[in-house]
């Protein structure tokens, strides 16, 4: 990152501390609270998240903003970020030749709950076994990222603990296989068009706590994941530019999709607004509706004309 970029950085963080979680309107942007707004690009894979968050116009503002950012709402907040993380890296990682994984135990080989640190034993011995297998074989790295689900209360009882895991491809039977503390159920991966891998990712996450008493870290990742690209483009936006795109949604994502060639917007543009602090925050998915299996990226830069 450039020094401007560090700038817009800090600048993010301080806005994401204002906890933006009700639902905002095209007014909310104009708040005098707000400098103008700026904008965060993560390209993950064949999808792009787009933000835009405000910047603080004083130091009054930015003090809000961080009182606001209680223990419980920062939980959320990082819950949110989690899981947000997990898809933008599960996008940059794996496509349709990869396998996604459901590994469930016996009670013979665990039987405890909530899960303990006996879960990620047996875990890491699998990854041992399965590195082994793809060495022997003559396959690539072994690339991973899992998240651990269950021993939670519901309606219906105590959910069984399992684990969710989506990892390079190889032999699905194979993969089955190796797993030796009970069943396993394996396909491969499916990006749906204007969708990608969302749904699954989703699915993944849909229990990640936004408190865990077992103070037990629920995913983890290979460590040669690539990571997803972040930048701020040195473009702004207005108070009335920001409020003017608010209030004509389909001009918004017009000229979203005119900012990154070959993408699409998937879903609606979402905003938000604090109970703490003036300003919006406005959050957006794109994926690549171009030619199946592609990784090359296209533009990924705003254009002037978001600033008129």
């Amino acid at each position: 990152m450039n020094k401007r970029e560090r700038r817009q950085e800090r600048a993010y963080l301080s806005a994401m501390g204002g906890i933006f979680e009700q639902p905002g309107a095209p007014t909310d942007a104009q708040s005098k609270e707000v400098s103008h707004y700026a904008v965060k690009v993560t390209e993950a894979g064949l999808m792009i998240d787009a933000e835009c968050f405000p910047v603080w116009s004083n130091r009054a503002a930015r003090r809000k903003a961080k009182a606001a950012a209680t223990p419980e709402a920062q939980r959320r907040l990082n819950a949110r970020n989690t899981k947000k993380y997990i898809t933008q890296l599960v996008h940059q990682n794996f496509d349709e030749r990869d396998l996604c994984l459901t590994l469930t135990f016996d009670p013979v080989h665990y039987s405890g709950s909530p899960p303990t640190k006996e879960v990620k034993k047996a875990l890491a011995k699998y990854l041992k076994v399965v590195r082994r297998e793809r060495k022997r074989e003559g396959l690539g790295p072994l690339k991973y990222l899992y998240v651990i689900e269950g021993g939670d209360f519901s309606e219906r009882g105590r959910k069984r603990v399992h684990i969710h895991i989506v990892m390079s491809g190889m032999d699905r039977d194979e993969a089955e296989q190796l797993w030796a503390y009970g069943r396993a159920n394996t396909r491969r991966l499916q990006p749906k068009e204007g969708e990608g891998l969302s749904g699954l990712c989703v699915y993944m996450t849909k229990t990640l706590p936004e408190a865990n008493p077992q103070r037990l870290r629920r995913w983890g990742r290979s460590r040669n994941l690539e990571e997803p690209v972040v930048r701020y483009p040195a473009h702004r936006l207005s108070r009335r530019r920001a409020a003017k795109l608010l209030a004509d949604p389909e001009e918004a994502r017009e000229r979203l999709e005119a900012s990154f060639p070959g993408y699409r917007v998937s879903g609606e543009i979402e905003c938000y607004r604090s109970d703490f602090v003036g300003g919006v925050y406005v959050r957006a998915r794109l994926f690549w509706w171009g030619v199946s299996g592609t990784s090359q990226r296209f533009g990924a830069e705003l254009t002037e004309d978001w600033e008129e």
